[in-house]
């Protein structure tokens, strides 16, 4: 894929995917396999399995992943630096914006009222990610085991990826 290409596919999806790393994630997927079918959907969730496991924003380790699969290293920065553009901008526009107006009520009620927004974009980007994957058992149950101990012991994500880890690769689950 010509990086100019690459650029574009990326700022555009870096500047419509409001609502977090999930919906990024999702639109991703959607661009690149359903659309454009640059890459197969079990290469992107295995990209998601690795990208999940290094440091940093799910989102652009899997922007990188998809621009280093479709155009090498100098791919993996450009979709990188395309995909947080359009962020960069809208969160310096918006800082601006809110530490001269925060005063106002009209401002509060702005910031109050986009919370429920984004939440369900979010549930819709993992619906729509969830339903492309095939489950076992095993899977499932490791899937239960995560969502309990993240909504009920607030843990962070390290823990259950670490125990589901290994207990998929004891129990020989296939992905």
């Amino acid at each position: 894929m010509p990086l100019r290409s690459l650029f574009f596919l990326f700022l555009k999806l870096g500047a419509t995917s409001f609502g977090g790393y999930m919906v990024l994630v999702a639109q991703i997927q959607d661009e690149v396999v359903e659309k454009r079918e640059l890459l197969s959907a079990d290469d992107i969730l295995k990209g998601l399995t690795l990208c999940q496991l290094i440091p940093g924003p799910l989102s652009v380790n899997v922007a990188a992943f998809v621009g280093h699969r479709l155009a090498g290293t100098v791919g993996a920065v450009t979709a990188i630096a395309a995909v947080l553009l359009p962020a960069t901008v809208l969160t310096l526009v918006l800082a601006v914006l809110y530490f001269r107006f925060h005063h106002l009520p009209a401002t509060e009620g702005f910031f109050h009222g986009i919370g429920p927004v984004v939440a369900v974009l979010i549930g819709m980007a993992g619906w729509r990610l969830g339903g492309k994957m095939t489950l076992g058992a095993v899977s499932l149950i490791l899937a239960a085991f995560t969502f309990a101990y993240v909504a009920f012991f607030g843990g962070g994500i390290f823990v259950p990826l670490v125990v589901c880890g290994l207990a998929g690769l004891v129990m020989g689950e296939k992905a």
